[in-house]
């Protein structure tokens, strides 16, 4: 059986996990959050890590960087609840950007996880940034000048996916107004259209919520009954203001990149 590191902040979530996998009869070691986890991963090389996204101190984003650019061969599989009024759908492709294998939203059954846990320890690791870091201690891996390459990496890597999400937030500003407009002018098949092209967009970066009343306004304007649209209206444009303050959030995560290390040290739960 594998050796595998959980990085997890919630430490009921984290329990659940540890237990499927120490009742598969894996070696588990524990971490409450990415930069505990790295100096776990450090002090003792494991087959598997698993982490979370949203995290204090060190998310799991920056822990992903980190492995990429010090220890790539490393195998990731990023987990994910989402953020606030976010899925998890913008977490795990940013993971996916940054080296993660595979990738499981929350909550999952116990058989999902195990079987990509077992894909995953059969997969072939592959070198994406050259050959894996010596460094010993986290310490170490901080004077290095990898530091700053690693910045400039996140950077590049998250620039484009933030830049395509942020073409999907214009749309989410917009497309509501277009809704009420429609609205106004009595024109059921242009109400169905613009929550049409609503529906698909929040469905594509996770605004679930949004999705449901574009769905809801969509079905109105098909019916004709453009008089149950008024109240979908107002709660969408409410939506749409909780929504793009989430999207604006997610993505100044990633603009200006975060210093990765914090000097402070940590105890890791095992």
């Amino acid at each position: 059986m594998a050796q595998i590191l959980v990085v997890d902040d919630d430490e009921i979530f984290r329990f659940y996990l540890v237990t499927i996998l120490k009742q598969a009869e894996h070696t588990v070691l524990e971490a409450s959050d990415g930069r505990m986890g790295l100096d776990l991963f450090v002090s003792s090389p494991v087959d598997l890590i698993i982490t979370d996204i949203f995290m204090p101190r060190m998310d799991g984003i920056d822990l992903l960087a980190a492995l990429l650019c010090g220890w790539p061969c490393a195998k990731v599989i990023a987990i994910s609840g989402g953020y606030k009024a976010l899925n998890a759908f913008l977490s795990l492709e940013m993971a996916k950007s940054f080296g993660a294998i595979d990738i499981i939203t929350k909550p999952f059954r116990a058989d999902t996880v195990l079987q990509k846990i077992a894909n995953a320890l059969q997969s072939t690791s592959v070198e994406i940034n050259g050959e894996p870091g010596t460094m010993e201690t986290v310490s170490e891996y901080q004077e290095l000048s990898n530091l700053q390459k690693l910045i400039e990496m996140k950077q590049e890597l998250a620039g484009g996916f933030v830049t395509v999400i942020r073409h999907y937030q214009d749309g989410v500003l917009r497309r509501p107004e277009r809704i009420r407009q429609a609205l106004l002018e009595k024109n059921a098949k242009q109400v169905a259209m613009e929550s049409h092209s609503l529906k698909s967009v929040c469905r594509q970066i996770g605004l679930v919520r949004m999705g449901e009343l574009a769905a809801r306004l969509e079905a109105v304007g098909v019916s004709g009954s453009l008089e149950q649209a008024e109240p979908l209206i107002e709660q969408l444009v409410v939506a749409s203001i909780v929504a793009t303050h989430e999207l604006t959030s997610f993505c100044s995560g990633f603009d200006p990149p975060r210093p990765f290390f914090a000097k402070e040290s940590h105890s890791v739960h095992s």
